[in-house]
């Protein structure tokens, strides 16, 4: 008879065979050791395995893999890739990764450094949550979220406090922009568009170019403006990961 352990290495070397993970380690990739510990302990692929409950993969996905290392190095980033591969980690992992390098550590009061933009209601609680564990060994980075119906003064408090990483929908983001003067955001770093074409299609892409443009994050580096939407509207099922200079 098989022990358990026996049969949770035959059900990874499965996995890694059928070209859902990959045969590196989260190490591999270059994260720091306390991120590798969580990830190994994620809930990875319940809907595209058909299992309710998945925990202690010790390596990544495919898609993880490849796009950590790009995003660590500090390139653009475009991902491409079907529901439940775990796109989320692939920006969040290496965000975290990179703040908790900073010396001295970042503060709450220098505000936010990295700012992930969402379709709706649901994802942004979903990253909330998956961004909550991610930073448990890294206390001095605060997360946090702000979106549509939700209490704007309540958001309002916590963004004179200080959020490091913030996820947002897009219209109330910009409301805060406009009417939150507290709200500090010139160390931003890091922009990311989760469910791009979703963001469009739900009507969002004028909201998106005035954030931009808040922002001062529209320009190319020949120095002429872009029309970001229409960039965004050509994505499909991607996440759009961009980092400032």
């Amino acid at each position: 008879m098989k022990s358990k352990t026996e049969e949770k290495d035959g059900d990874r070397s499965k996995d890694v065979k059928s070209g859902i993970f990959a045969s590196c380690s989260f190490s591999d990739l270059g994260l720091h050791a306390n991120l590798c510990q969580h990830l190994q302990g994620f809930l990875l692929l319940p809907r595209l395995l058909n299992i309710k409950e998945r925990m202690g993969f010790e390596v990544p996905t495919q898609i993880q893999a490849q796009a950590i290392p790009v995003v660590i190095s500090g390139r653009h980033v475009l991902v491409n890739a079907a529901t439940g591969t775990g796109k989320t980690i692939v920006y969040l992992a290496p965000i975290v990764h990179l703040l908790q390098m900073y010396e001295p550590r970042i503060e709450r009061s220098d505000g936010t450094f990295a700012l992930v933009l969402v379709p709706t209601r649901e994802l942004c609680m979903q990253v909330y949550e998956i961004l909550q564990k991610l930073v448990h060994r890294f206390h001095w980075i605060v997360p946090g979220y702000i979106m549509g119906g939700e209490n704007r003064s309540k958001e309002k408090a916590r963004l004179r406090k200080g959020i490091s990483i913030l996820i947002a929908t897009p219209g109330r983001l910009l409301d805060h922009l406009k009417n939150t003067s507290s709200f500090v955001h010139e160390k931003l770093r890091w922009i990311v568009f989760d469910e791009a074409d979703r963001i469009l299609e739900l009507g969002f892409g004028k909201a998106i170019e005035e954030i931009l443009d808040i922002l001062g994050s529209r320009q190319n580096s020949s120095g002429t403006r872009e029309n970001t939407a229409t960039k965004l509207s050509m994505l499909r099922d991607r996440t759009y990961f961009c980092q400032q200079p």
